[in-house]
């Protein structure tokens, strides 16, 4: 099977890679196969500096190199992590979902436990300094 290897600069949290092509080569999954971790064996051996990043056309995924190339029985082991965030990009994009919890911002409409609210009425009594009179007078209160 064909291997693309790249280099990726961005954060890994991010859905969107700033991939570069570094190179292509042929290998073969070591067994027993596990497609979230699965063990890479290649004819020729990589730099996970150079080469920290991987796509695979046969099982249609991305992956991080997430390990030092080790040499056994002829061929360059690498460990590959599966990069979950690219390659179930699609799908969680098509979702749509109510946002109950921002970092800094809230939504009062949604009920939150994290965030108090206090349900009471704060009454205040003032005394007018001059007093009522017998004409008509304006009172204006303003909340806040």
């Amino acid at each position: 099977m064909e291997v693309i290897f790249y280099y990726n600069a961005s954060d890994p949290r991010y859905s969107v890679k700033s991939l570069t092509q570094v190179d292509t080569c042929s290998g073969s999954f070591k067994q027993p196969f596990n497609i979230m971790d699965p063990i890479l064996q290649l004819s020729k051996a990589i730099d996970p500096l150079v080469y920290n990043y991987c796509y695979i056309q046969e099982v249609e995924r991305y992956y991080f190199v997430s390990s030092q190339p080790s040499y056994e029985a002829g061929f360059y082991n690498v460990s590959l992590h599966n990069d979950v965030i690219v390659n179930l990009r699609s799908e969680y994009m098509e979702l749509s979902a109510i946002i109950g919890r921002q970092e800094k911002r809230y939504n009062a409409y949604l009920k939150d436990s994290k965030f108090p609210v206090l349900n009471k009425q704060d009454i205040n009594t003032l005394v007018f300094p001059r007093g009522f009179s017998d004409r008509e007078e304006m009172l204006l209160i303003v909340n806040g």
